[in-house]
């Protein structure tokens, strides 16, 4: 791992995403919608 840095910082993202993707099904369970975040993000221009 220390000679692959990339390798250290996508199993970093990964896991921020998992992370990510299970708080949001507990708040669409919990309030029956998105997150703001999620829910209003638009394209930006």
């Amino acid at each position: 791992m220390d000679r692959a840095p990339h390798v250290k910082n996508a199993l970093y993202m990964g896991q921020i995403l998992r992370d990510d993707l299970i708080e949001h099904g507990a708040h669409i369970r919990a309030h029956g919608t998105g997150m703001a975040m999620i829910r209003d993000w638009q394209w930006p221009g």
